[in-house]
């Protein structure tokens, strides 16, 4: 189901998206292993000939007051998506392009965007994307 304009303008404002507000990391390696993501923070995974999608880790969240969002941008080397060890202690939800019953299966050579907002509930995981 594609997102409304709404949703997604909110997701990648909370997320960033590089606004003046973001903490933007850049990754050149091959296989990026982004570490822990920050609050506030857009991860770039710039390597022309990416070879794995990124991995990273989302600490935990102690409060449903507790602030988090963030973005990651990567080309997808083949249909394997991105390694999150969700630490937040609660449930990831996938929603966006090439998502299909909650499961993301990117497609080859199409750069995405994934937008990590908490919301209470849920750390929702809005995905667009751009094909080359």
């Amino acid at each position: 189901m594609p997102l409304d304009f709404i949703t997604f303008a909110a997701a990648l404002a909370a997320a960033g998206s590089g606004s003046s507000g973001a903490i933007i990391t850049e990754n050149t390696d091959a296989a990026p292993a982004l570490g822990t993501l920050a609050n506030g923070g857009e991860y770039r995974c710039t390597n022309a000939s990416i070879t794995t999608a990124p991995a990273m880790t989302v600490a935990a969240i102690s409060a449903t007051t507790e602030p988090f969002s963030c973005s990651v941008v990567f080309k997808a080397p083949d249909a394997t998506a991105p390694v999150i060890t969700n630490n937040s202690g609660y449930t990831l939800k996938y929603s966006g392009q090439d998502v299909s019953g909650g499961v993301w299966t990117p497609v080859t050579g199409t750069v995405y965007r994934m937008s990590l907002v908490f919301d209470g509930i849920y750390l929702n995981v809005y995905v667009s994307g751009v094909s080359a």
